[in-house]
């Protein structure tokens, strides 16, 4: 919950967080085991993620009130 929140009280000062980007890569020296969902992928030395916005449709309760 942490991670997600808009106020994340987190104390790992070696992570890194930005919002709202409109792709992300991550790179290694050496290959790394990779997943999505659930499926190996292989090993990779770079992986970029992109975004999709309004790529998908969610449906949540609505906040109760004061909280």
């Amino acid at each position: 919950r942490q991670m997600n929140s808009r106020k994340p009280r987190l104390e790992a000062k070696h992570l890194i967080r930005d919002d709202d980007l409109a792709w992300l890569q991550v790179t290694s020296d050496t290959p790394v085991a990779c997943q999505i969902d659930g499926d190996y992928v292989g090993e990779r030395e770079i992986m970029r993620f992109t975004a999709v916005p309004d790529a998908l449709a969610v449906v949540a309760p609505l906040p109760k009130m004061g909280k």
